[in-house]
């Protein structure tokens, strides 16, 4: 995968460097963050950390992944990872933002970008993203950028010892297939 600069009113999608992993630890390591990530996103996140993640994006070649660029600091991520076989049109969007930076537009910006991105330069047709039961926030930041809520899958979560649903939403570029076909 190409690496991916896109600038917008104020931020910067852009690959991460070794010399992000103080403010990408920073802006990471808060529980109120990760609650709402999957498990691999580890809490509490040290710089180690943040070098061993910027190493795996290094030798990551199928995923478009850029930290959020501040004011020179990395205070955030954005990826869409490609799927696979008969969902080889769909690529799956994952984010995240520094608290200090909630409710500024920041992020449905980044995923309105990172989305026309996946569509037009990764060639998928759809892009979906997962939000745990709870994160209402999260759930705006999609529909700010234009994706619809697909549905809610039952018990999908399991976080912190806890069941949680999902709420399913995406973002399809093209027509829509007609419901008659089915």
């Amino acid at each position: 995968m190409p690496e991916v600069t896109i600038a917008l009113s104020s931020a910067t999608l852009r690959p991460l460097r070794h010399a992000d992993a103080v403010s990408l630890a920073h802006h990471a390591n808060d529980r109120r963050v990760s609650i709402n990530l999957r498990d691999r996103f580890p809490f509490p996140y040290t710089e180690s950390d943040a070098i061993d993640f910027i190493d795996f994006l290094a030798a990551d070649t199928r995923q478009a992944h850029c930290g959020i660029e501040i004011d020179g600091a990395i205070v955030g991520g954005i990826a869409i990872g490609p799927q696979e076989d008969v969902e080889r049109l769909s690529g799956e969007l994952g984010y995240w933002l520094g608290v200090a930076y909630w409710g500024r537009g920041i992020m449905p910006e980044a995923v309105r970008a990172m989305t026309a991105f996946a569509h037009q330069e990764m060639g998928l047709r759809r892009v979906h993203a997962k939000v745990y039961q709870g994160n209402e926030r999260s759930s705006r930041v999609l529909i700010k950028a234009g994706f619809e809520l697909e549905g809610r899958l039952r018990s999908a979560i399991v976080k912190d010892d806890r069941v949680l649903d999902a709420f399913l939403f995406s973002h399809v570029d093209g027509p829509k297939p007609d419901p008659a076909d089915r």
